[in-house]
């Protein structure tokens, strides 16, 4: 598990079939993009949220992806934060 973060949050499970949940911190965040690539670097999945709220759940479904390694990406004005994932 690789993670480079500013940010307070969790992300599971992983691995992860087509569902997969988002659990931001304590603080409330703004303009929160939500990323999901292929290793090689393309674009699979995006989600932007204006605003959030402190200990906000975001759940991202209906992933239909091939299996293997991804990485999602969490971005805010607040900070950045990178995991490596597993999709079955």
């Amino acid at each position: 598990e690789n993670v480079l973060s500013d940010l307070s949050l969790d992300i599971y499970p992983n691995p992860f079939n087509d569902e997969l949940f988002v659990q931001l911190g304590d603080e409330a965040l703004h303009n929160v993009k939500i990323e999901m690539f292929e290793i090689d670097g393309r674009l699979i999945k995006e989600m932007k949220l204006e605003r959030s709220r402190a200990n906000q759940l975001i759940s991202i479904s209906n992933v239909a992806l091939a299996s293997g390694v991804k990485i999602i990406k969490v971005r805010s004005d607040e900070g950045i934060y990178t995991e490596k994932l597993i999709s079955l």
